[in-house]
């Protein structure tokens, strides 16, 4: 069963729907293929679980010694699993699974402290919103969210979106309707004065 994005949190409560669980797969299929990084929310990793003996195979096969991971991606892994020991830390604690399951509330809160501390630049305001999933296991997906958005003036949106991307940090934002739009559920809150800051520079 080849799984991909190696779902191990259900994501349903949260309006995330049609992937299944790597739990699910696995009584499903004799060995289940999925991966480390993704939905996981680990290091970049292949996985492959199921019953003993056909593992017990895979790992006789000479490919097995070129294909392995290393000591570090392993031990990252474990730390990551660790977590899922306790899921309602794992959504807290592993980025992917914190962004996918913020509260409205939450994401409302980050994005009206992001729009007060960029005024009076670019004249900041907040609107209600989507967050594009993506990716192979929620390729059409949408959350709500609370978008802020920038008015470029005569600079133009799309100049504007090139300079934020060639600030230090850069900063990935959408252009809509002639505006420039962030959304605050990719963006932690001890980040938000460094992307304040890069905004405000991007005016000067």
């Amino acid at each position: 069963f080849d799984l991909g994005s190696g779902l191990l949190a259900d994501l349903t409560p949260f309006g995330l729907r049609g992937e299944p669980l790597v739990a699910e797969a696995a009584r499903h299929a004799d060995l289940v293929i999925f991966s480390g990084d993704k939905l996981l929310g680990g290091p970049q990793a292949g996985i492959v679980a199921g019953r003993g003996e056909l593992l017990a195979r895979l790992r006789k096969n000479p490919y097995a010694r070129a294909l392995r991971a290393d000591k570090l991606t392993l031990a990252a892994l474990q730390a990551t699993l660790a977590l899922y020991r306790d899921e309602p830390r794992a959504r807290r604690e592993i980025p992917v699974l914190r962004m996918l399951t913020e509260t409205a509330e939450e994401l409302a809160a980050r994005a009206e402290r992001l729009a007060g501390l960029v005024r009076p630049s670019f004249h900041p305001a907040t609107r209600a919103g989507a967050s594009a999933v993506g990716g192979g296991a929620f390729p059409d997906a949408e959350l709500p969210t609370t978008l802020v958005t920038l008015d470029p003036g005569e600079l133009g949106a799309h100049a504007l979106a090139l300079k934020l991307r060639l600030a230090n940090p850069s900063v990935l934002a959408r252009v809509e309707g002639g505006l420039v739009v962030l959304d605050p559920r990719t963006v932690a809150p001890d980040q938000l004065p460094d992307l304040a800051a890069a905004i405000i520079q991007a005016s000067l």
